[in-house]
């Protein structure tokens, strides 16, 4: 059975202004996200964290770059994302780069992924929609989670 984005996302797992100073802090407070909803272990920010040392998640998408940061799924509890739309951007390093190259990242978008198996299919689906430009302008500019999640849910 294959998952929708959609499926994945709800209000509770959406965080509008979050101010953080740092792609550590980001993670972090994105992963509390998912704490609260019971979809992952508190471990997992840290496993998060190590896995973007390693392997960079940041993506110059425009005109909003975004971070996808995700970890195996030892202290995942439920799939699910989370998603948290930053007061001002962080610097991630970017995917696939040079490890000098950085991003400015407005929305983190954080996968828990308990089912090793649906990771490719999902990290496609979300590129496919964080590619739509005019997606990540709406989501930006929506203030409330419920803003964000009408948005998501009327894209094609």
């Amino acid at each position: 059975m294959q998952c929708q984005i959609s499926d994945l996302i709800n209000e509770q797992r959406i965080a509008v202004g979050l101010n953080a100073k740092s792609d550590k802090e980001a993670i972090q407070k994105v992963c509390n996200i998912l704490v609260r909803t019971e979809d992952i272990e508190e471990e997992y920010w840290e496993d998060v964290y190590q896995r973007e040392r390693e392997f960079p998640t940041g993506l110059p998408t425009m005109p909003v770059s975004i971070a996808i940061p995700h970890a195996d799924p030892d202290h995942v509890t439920r799939t699910s994302i989370a998603i948290g739309i930053l007061e001002e951007p962080v610097e991630f390093r970017q995917m696939g780069a040079d490890p000098t190259k950085t991003v400015q990242a407005w929305i983190v978008f954080l996968l828990a992924i308990k089912e090793v198996e649906k990771q490719v299919d999902l990290i496609r689906s979300l590129m496919v929609l964080v590619q739509n430009q005019n997606l990540l302008r709406k989501i930006i500019a929506s203030k409330t989670p419920a803003g964000v999640l009408e948005v998501i849910n009327q894209s094609p």
